[in-house]
């Protein structure tokens, strides 16, 4: 990631994204020419989710290199967590792909070790929106930049 500080109001925007098995992905790791392409199939069932990405926009108009979580990655971290077989994980699990995939991006930005306390300790439920929300392009994640933390839609009137 380019050498920028959330606390400085440098990020823009967090976005976090589910391919599926009908939708055209390409990404292609490349130290000089990175390619990054992904078009939604919109014309009719897209299949199963594999990959979640997250993406970093920054207010000078660069963007990080996608960071990316296979949905096997995620499950394990799903079977670790304290309640794998209710709540969030049953009845949201696709948004728990988004958060989680947004936090291990989170985690790799230079921030400061009270923010990242707090991105690691975000098992709260939250009922009211902050005035510094950045929300992905489809809103179905919410992400307060001044803590760190990942607020799901559902728990969001918006």
């Amino acid at each position: 990631f380019p050498s920028h500080d959330m606390r400085s109001g440098e990020v823009q925007s967090i976005e976090a994204h589910i391919v599926y098995d009908n939708d055209e992905f390409d990404f292609v790791i490349s130290p000089t020419n990175p390619i990054f392409q992904h078009r939604p199939f919109v014309k009719g069932p897209r299949g199963n989710p594999y990959l979640v990405y997250c993406l970093v926009r920054f207010k000078d108009g660069t963007s990080s290199v996608p960071n990316w979580m296979t949905v096997d990655e995620l499950e394990e971290i799903r079977k670790r967590s304290k309640s794998p077989n209710n709540g969030p994980w049953v009845t949201d699990r696709l948004l728990m792909y988004k958060a989680k995939c947004v936090k291990r991006t989170c985690q790799l930005l230079p921030i400061s070790i009270e923010i990242m306390k707090k991105i690691n300790a975000d098992e709260t439920e939250k009922t009211k929106l902050s005035p510094d929300i950045v929300s992905d392009g489809e809103n179905s994640i919410i992400f307060d930049k001044m803590t760190g933390e990942v607020l799901l839609e559902k728990e969001v009137n918006l």
